[in-house]
């Protein structure tokens, strides 16, 4: 497989393995918002805000991705 080929999900109902960047202990997925809308900055975190009719147009604090960590196990 290619070198930004996503793996087929192995069992039924699992995810399948995505490549990422490794940075560190951490790693960063950049995620696309979902058509129609665009991710705000909230703080820390995001949310989404559906596109006005006249389509997307940049202004502070919008993005057509957002970048978050991503969690490799589960936490007790």
């Amino acid at each position: 497989m290619g070198k930004h080929t996503i793996k087929p999900a192995k069992k039924k109902g699992t995810m399948p393995k995505s490549l990422y960047k490794k940075g560190g202990s951490t790693s960063m997925k950049s995620v696309k918002a979902p058509a129609g809308f665009h991710w705000m900055k909230s703080g820390s975190s995001f949310k989404l805000m559906k596109n006005p009719p006249g389509g997307f147009k940049k202004h502070p604090g919008a993005s057509l991705s957002a970048k978050f960590k991503v969690q490799r196990v589960h936490k007790k």
